[in-house]
């Protein structure tokens, strides 16, 4: 019967020799064992690439955002004008400034008109009125 222990080498010696080159290259610093600032150090390398995907994650989301709020604002400015245009014509932009300037010139010239001697002698005149429809 064969000894499975020393299979593969002739004499005992060659088996002591082998075993004792094997433990000289494990013995090198080269140890099979991982050390424990090893395993630390392997934990905080593996968190940091988890936050390296989180921020690349959320920075591809970050820039999808800004995407569609662009979007948004061009979509919204383009219906702004389509909806200035179906409702005033050509030239919207002008028409409206026409608008709000002529509103402004109004404003400024009844200002200047006397509305309180204007309500002074109107007033008798919108209680008579009044009285009468009670």
């Amino acid at each position: 019967m064969t000894n499975i222990r020393t299979h593969g080498f002739d004499t005992e010696a060659q088996l002591q020799e082998h075993l004792a080159e094997m433990e000289a290259e494990t013995s090198d610093g080269s140890d099979l064992a991982v050390r424990p600032v090893d395993l630390a150090q392997m934990r905080e390398q593996r968190s940091l690439a988890r936050l390296r995907d989180e921020i690349e994650t959320l920075r591809r989301q970050v820039a999808l955002v800004k995407e569609e709020a662009s979007m948004l604002a061009k979509n919204s400015a383009r219906r702004v004008d389509r909806d200035a245009h179906r409702q005033l014509g050509d030239y919207p932009w002008a028409k409206l400034a026409g608008a709000m300037a002529s509103s402004f010139v109004a404003g400024r010239l009844l200002r200047r008109l006397p509305f309180g001697t204007l309500a002074t002698a109107a007033l008798p005149l919108v209680t008579a009125r009044l009285a009468k429809s009670r």
